[in-house]
């Protein structure tokens, strides 16, 4: 990724998006490409979005500052399409230190369209979600809901009104207070003290210069000789996408493909790479439909019992406890129906696979390849949420690889279980695996290079003249002993295209392996051994049956167990009288 983020500084525009639910670890990847481009940029959402870096000994926690803001030479833009709560912005400044890094105050952007979040709004998201009863959302309670509801409303207030004619931004806002309390009697609002907390916050803006037109600066950056290059940071998941997502369990804002160019106002032919970040199993925060959580209250308590333990280790393990509020997330198994559609909508260009060390000590992983509803195969994810309940999940399940890869760094070395686990998502989803490990906190990229351990051409020549080294075997008979079940769809994908469940080559393989072990080259090797074996095998299969044959025979023809066998008959017709 890091090569292809280079060529692609001529499309200039690169993004990185949630291909779940969120929580994905898009943060570790900005960070870890980051460095590579001159500008990280949010699109859409607040700060219900949480990315965790880790730098040396420094974790930060963002919430509404992209991460890129770490990395001395790269400009942290918040764009038009994102909602800002002014005291959490600064806040977040402070908790992370950000004021001491080289530069901040000439390295953050916002954009003056964007719109404001603010504390009455957070209330009345609060108030609408008591008000669901029993069909809560599941909000973080930040107010992006009720912001981007002004927003199409066409009474919000953007960056803009504060820092321009204050007197305006005063009359916007009462008027705003108006019109949430009449949906809210009960929602209180201080305004005298709100305005001039705003007032303050407006001389401070202004002070450090931070509020621009970001569409002009893009169009600036992108058109400049030499031309700066984008990365589009994504907050939240594809699947809580507001017109994709598992409606209305969503979020408010478009966090697909399509956020980016709205949300920054670039055009569609400006972006070159599209990022899907995707864990290697399955996290959702909040209420919503979730095919694979292993959490079903309609199986048996001893049944869900167990599931619960396995979801509570997935939990654990992977320190799945949500950022921004601290709620723990429900966790399951990778939903390949779910991850194709995302892929259909943002059409991935690569994928970053994440947290694969958290299932390193399961004995076996269970991967979604298919809905069935009615008995029916189901291609896409239904679009009424009630539909889920019907629906019937088929799994595929893969063998454990009981290591530790925590701090592998090269695709070559997991463990072989780790290697087809990757391969068959890969070959499932239809797109690129570039896989990225959490070591010590960030990103680092492995590359998938599985077909390049040894050249196809060896592994489909079945012809025992070729000449192998020493090494090339190993790899073959590494490949050979691999578990995975033989006669499942993904084993047949996955292993099919290597020619591992070529008869013909797996014996090959084995003699190939003792021409080795004897000290004789591989081309000099006859198979005489084997075939002496087999043969021996194969006159004593036919002793062994011939024998049964004879058996069969005398029991058939020997007379008296005929003379039994009429007795038999004839006590069944009451022929023979009973005392007989």
């Amino acid at each position: 990724l890091h090569m292809a983020v280079e060529v692609n500084k001529q499309r200039l525009v690169s993004v990185i998006l949630g291909a779940q639910w969120g929580d994905e670890g898009k943060g570790k990847i900005v960070d870890l490409l980051a460095p590579k481009v001159d500008i990280v940029a949010r699109c859409q959402g607040g700060h219900n979005a949480g990315h965790t870096v880790a730098v040396d000994d420094k974790v930060y926690d963002f919430h509404i500052i992209p991460s890129g803001i770490v990395h001395p030479k790269c400009i942290a833009l918040i764009g038009s399409g994102t909602v800002v709560h002014l005291p959490s912005f600064f806040n977040e400044l402070e908790k992370n230190e950000i004021t001491k890094l080289p530069d901040w105050s000439k390295r953050i952007v916002i954009s003056d369209r964007a719109h404001l979040v603010f504390d009455m709004h957070q209330t009345a998201d609060t108030m609408g979600e008591k008000k669901r009863a029993n069909s809560k959302i599941g909000t973080t309670g930040k107010g992006i809901g009720p912001t981007y509801a002004c927003k199409c409303w066409r009474n919000g207030i953007r960056l803009g009104d504060l820092v321009g004619n204050f007197n305006e931004f005063k009359a916007k806002f009462q008027q705003l207070v108006l019109f949430l309390k009449a949906q809210f009697p009960d929602l209180n609002v201080d305004v005298d003290e709100e305005l001039k907390r705003y007032q303050n916050y407006a001389e401070k803006l202004k002070s450090l210069n931070l509020v621009h037109d970001t569409v002009f600066y893009m169009h600036k950056a992108l058109t400049a000789s030499p031309a700066k290059s984008v990365l589009v940071e994504g907050a939240n998941g594809a699947l809580l996408d507001i017109d994709f997502g598992t409606y209305p369990y969503v979020t408010s804002s478009n966090c697909s493909v399509g956020g980016a160019l709205t949300g920054l106002g670039i055009p569609p032919w400006r972006v070159g790479m599209i990022i899907g970040v995707v864990k290697a199993y399955e996290t959702r925060v909040g209420d919503g439909p979730f095919p694979t959580e292993l959490n079903n209250a309609s199986l048996s308590s001893l049944w869900k019992s167990y599931l619960l333990e396995i979801g509570d280790r997935l939990r654990e393990i992977g320190h799945e406890y949500g950022v921004t509020t601290g709620r723990p997330r429900r966790c399951g198994w990778l939903d390949m129906v779910l991850l194709k559609y995302s892929i259909m909508i943002n059409g991935f260009t690569h994928l970053a696979f994440t947290k694969l060390d958290v299932l390193d000590n399961f004995d076996t992983i269970k991967v979604a390849v298919e809905y069935k509803r009615n008995n029916a195969v189901v291609d896409v994810p239904p679009v009424c949420v009630s539909h889920f309940k019907d629906i019937e999940v088929v799994y595929e399940t893969f063998p454990g690889w009981q290591q530790n890869t925590t701090k592998i760094t090269a695709f070559d070395e997991l463990p072989i279980n780790a290697k087809c686990y990757v391969q068959a998502v890969e070959k499932l989803a239809g797109v690129p695996i570039r896989q990225a490990n959490a070591v010590n906190g960030r990103a680092v990229f492995i590359s998938n290079s599985l077909a390049s351990h040894v050249a196809t051409e060896i592994l489909l020549q079945s012809d025992s003249s070729v000449a192998l080294t020493p090494s090339e075997v190993e790899m073959l008979k590494q490949f050979k002993d691999c578990d995975l079940p033989k006669g499942t769809r993904v084993g047949r994908m996955v292993m099919g295209d290597l020619g591992l469940y070529n008869e013909q080559l797996r014996k090959d393989v084995e003699r190939w392996n003792k021409a080795i072990e004897a000290g004789i080259p591989v081309h000099e090797w006859n198979g005489t051994s084997d075939k002496i074996v087999n043969t021996f095998m194969h006159l004593f299969g036919f002793i062994i049956f011939l024998n049964i044959l004879l058996q069969l025979y005398a029991l058939v023809v020997d007379p008296k167990i005929l003379e039994v066998l009429d007795r038999m008959l004839l006590l069944k017709k009451n022929e023979i009288p009973q005392q007989q």
